[in-house]
């Protein structure tokens, strides 16, 4: 299963753009295709989810507490926390680093300017990665541990494909006025132009 949990309070980036409500409304929408003409139609993506888990209301919004709590709510399931490349250069001043290196499995995915996993090594990490294709199971990802000064940090890195274009770029067309069709989910399209115009 994968489970998106937006985050209501960002560590590094401030007030988000889009507030947490219509965030988890608009990813809810896009995962199960449903609106208010259609509840009952069936999810269009079975195996995801989103969650208010990261919501404020539940806590700092810090990584690690966020998973400390998962954790103690589904004690026999294995999570696997993905974040985009991007992250990695910072990855060092997350909140209590130390217990998440020890106890979160990262899943890192390429994003533009950042397809490699180069800013590891100025964590003290090795270099040799467990790769994971876009068609691979959670379930068979390999649990590599690697040297950290008195840590261990698991994390493996997925080739897939990137999309060249980013939520500034799209934000951009909407307030230049030029389409954004295609970049968006088709059923969101409406939603997105209506909340980004009145930026």
């Amino acid at each position: 299963k994968a489970v998106f949990l937006p985050n209501d309070r960002h560590g590094f980036k401030g007030n988000a753009v889009l507030d947490f409500d219509h965030r988890i409304e608009l990813i809810r929408k896009a995962i199960t295709g449903q609106t208010t003409e259609n509840r009952n139609a069936p999810p269009l993506y079975p195996g995801i989810e989103c969650w208010d888990a990261d919501s404020r209301q539940y806590g700092s919004g810090w990584t690690d507490e966020l998973m400390q709590r998962l954790s103690g709510q589904y004690p026999d399931a294995y999570f696997c926390f993905v974040i985009g490349a991007d992250n990695l250069p910072s990855l060092d001043r997350w909140h209590n680093f130390a217990w998440l290196a020890e106890n979160v499995h990262f899943i890192i995915v390429p994003r533009l300017g950042q397809s490699d996993v180069s800013p590891l090594r100025g964590l003290g990490l090795g270099c040799r990665l467990p790769v994971c294709r876009g068609s691979a199971s959670l379930h068979t990802l390999p649990k590599m541990v690697s040297p950290l000064p008195g840590l261990s940090l698991r994390f493996s890195w997925v080739e897939m494909p990137m999309v060249p274009v980013s939520s500034s770029d799209i934000r951009a067309r909407i307030r230049t006025g030029k389409s954004i069709s295609g970049l968006v989910p088709e059923l969101l399209e409406p939603d997105i132009i209506r909340l980004y115009s009145d930026e």
